[in-house]
């Protein structure tokens, strides 16, 4: 009975919101959303993630990873996501090409 009053009342003050940007900022939905973190995927495999960082116009990680694949891969994919109470939000996604550069281990500085 304590989960069915703490749903109800969670329901009863979100029935109070006047607009769709409180009720998305009450479940951590809208602008306010969460901190911002960076996947690194080589194709559909997960190979790295950032730390968490506060909300910013240019954020930065300074992180680096070292990645081995011992399988052809066409594209490193670099998403950006904001984290929510429920799940992540999609800020932006960019693809890499493995070219050359990439191939043969060396540093590529590049913007995407």
């Amino acid at each position: 009975t304590v989960m069915k009053k703490r749903v109800f009342s969670w329901i009863k003050k979100l029935s109070f919101c006047n607009n769709t940007q409180q009720l998305e900022n009450a479940i951590g939905l809208g602008g306010t959303a969460g901190k911002l973190y960076a996947t690194v995927d080589i194709d559909k495999a997960r190979v790295g993630r950032t730390r968490m960082v506060s909300p910013s116009n240019a954020p930065a990680w300074n992180e680096s990873f070292h990645v081995y694949c011992a399988h052809d891969a066409s594209h490193i994919i670099f998403t950006v996501k904001a984290d929510n109470t429920v799940g992540a939000t999609l800020i932006g996604r960019a693809y890499l090409p493995t070219g050359a550069a990439v191939l043969a281990g060396q540093r590529v500085d590049q913007w995407l």
